[in-house]
């Protein structure tokens, strides 16, 4: 393998496993999208898995610390305990999801804690006080129920006392006089006091909502950047419960911004309760208009733009990862360097299916079996049909009716109508369909889809991944679009 391949092959494929400067030289830009992301604003990111959510709070954070703002991560699939996270008969709802958001205000605390002890403009006299009452306020246990006390004192006084006096008259008139004279006093007591009842978790919001924009106050800029990534992690119940809290306690602090990167399909922000209440934050309301970053740089939806997307991809990638001073400065040298052709580079940015990582696991399994070649169409093909059958495909075995949807859209879709593409009416929403969507084995090309053959209604435009029939290409069986 020769270095430029092995630089290919290695690299990384998820973004909390690198170093800040290895994310900042890495990063790719797609039109406004960081222009709008990095606003003031409490904002709301969606994508797959694979699609650079991560990647993008790591890169605003690090262009948030060069300003001065203290800036935080919370990652969701840390936060929370077994009792909090899971389902418990015995544990209501509400009580879950309060011991959840205790767990996320305790780490808010600990993060900001470390900030300022990293930085000397901060005055630690002022905060740790207000941080110990903040902790304090988010950890808060009351008894409910009956509560039963139980008192008892014992105390015993014993004292005692005596005086000796005594008189010798001698022949010769002496006189002796001896006088002796004690007293003890023992006084012991125990009090004894038992409560029973249940433990229960009560946060007053509006306390720790002063507490914390008093703290901010004191932080450097006075202002802060919390960055909630995996929301998606937290069990779909507690989800409006967690947000409403923190809509609650940490968004009226006009100092804090807040950014979640979250799984669109697997997000619930909002819910109404029996009464017609509303749980949650409104996501065009609480938080302002969200991007959803798998609508960028899918290759049908804009070729140009997809193309040159994943060019820039996998060019700061290896540039990122080179260390031995292989990979040259100009991007179209580069990319001379490593694809045979121009079809080449557009057979890859149609395999990644507007999905970054696939798009680096398939250059990834290119060079590992390409050794001194450049890359051309039918490396990417076999490349792409492997990451699919080894990793994608597998991914959904483990529900049965998943594969089963899958293996039916494949036969109707590509078996009957040689298309790859099929719709799906937009008022339906259905489980399977979008957890296949999350699986990156079908994607989302375009929305509100007009069909003439049937007015009135619109649809969801999807198409299969390219892996599920990268292998029928040049044969009879190719879909024709």
């Amino acid at each position: 393998m020769t270095p430029l391949s092995e630089i290919l092959a290695t690299m990384p494929r998820r973004a909390e496993k690198k170093p800040d400067n290895y994310l900042v030289d890495s990063f790719v830009h797609i039109g406004s999208v960081f222009s709008l992301f990095s606003c003031l604003e409490n904002q709301i990111i969606y994508g797959r898995r694979g699609t650079g959510k991560t990647h993008l709070l790591k890169y605003l954070r690090n262009d948030v610390k060069k300003s001065g703002v203290a800036c935080l991560e919370i990652d969701m699939r840390t936060m929370g305990s077994t009792g909090g996270m899971y389902a418990d008969g015995n544990i209501g709802l509400t009580e879950r999801a309060s011991r959840l958001l205790s767990d996320t205000l305790c780490d808010i605390r600990e993060q900001i804690l470390d900030v300022c002890y990293d930085n000397e403009l901060c005055d630690l006299s002022q905060l740790i006080p207000l941080l110990d009452e903040f902790v304090e306020q988010a950890t808060h246990i009351v008894i409910q129920g009956n509560v039963d006390k139980e008192q008892s004192n014992s105390k015993a006084i014993s004292s005692a006392s005596s005086a000796k006096f005594s008189a010798v008259i001698s022949p010769k008139s002496s006189f002796s006089a001896n006088l002796e004279c004690s007293k003890s006093v023992n006084d012991s007591g125990t009090v004894t006091t038992r409560e029973s009842g249940q433990q229960t978790l009560r946060i007053h919001f509006g306390t720790l909502s002063r507490i914390l924009k008093r703290i901010v106050k004191l932080m450097p800029e006075g202002s802060l950047l919390i960055l909630i990534d995996e929301w998606s992690e937290v069990p779909l119940d507690l989800q409006p419960y967690l947000a409403d809290m923190l809509r609650r306690i940490i968004f009226p602090v006009s100092t804090i911004t807040v950014k979640i990167a979250a799984i669109s399909h697997r997000s619930r922000f909002r819910i109404h309760d029996e009464h017609g209440a509303s749980i949650g934050l409104e996501v065009s309301s609480d938080a302002s208009a969200s991007l959803n970053l798998d609508h960028f740089m899918v290759f049908d939806s804009d070729k140009e733009q997809s193309v040159e997307f994943f060019k820039n991809l996998v060019f700061k990638h290896a540039k990122a990862a080179d260390r031995k001073n292989i990979i040259p400065s100009d991007i179209d040298e580069f990319i001379s360097m490593v694809f045979k052709n121009k079809n080449a580079l557009e057979e890859f940015a149609r395999a990644s299916e507007g999905v970054p990582r696939d798009a680096i696991n398939i250059i990834s399994q290119a060079a590992q079996h390409q050794k001194d070649q450049k890359i051309g169409v039918k490396s990417i093909r076999n490349a792409a049909r492997t990451w699919y059958t080894t990793s994608k495909s597998k991914d959904i075995n483990s529900r049965t009716e998943a594969v089963g949807l899958l293996e039916w859209i494949v036969s109707s879709v590509i078996g009957a109508k040689r298309t790859r593409g099929f719709l799906v009416n937009s008022s339906i929403t259905d489980e399977l369909i979008d957890y296949l969507y999350d699986s990156r084995v079908i994607h989302l090309v375009r929305q509100g889809v007009s069909v003439n053959a049937v007015q009135g209604s619109k649809y969801n435009l999807y198409s299969l991944d390219y892996g599920c029939y990268s292998h029928l290409i040049n044969t009879k069986d190719e879909p024709k679009g």
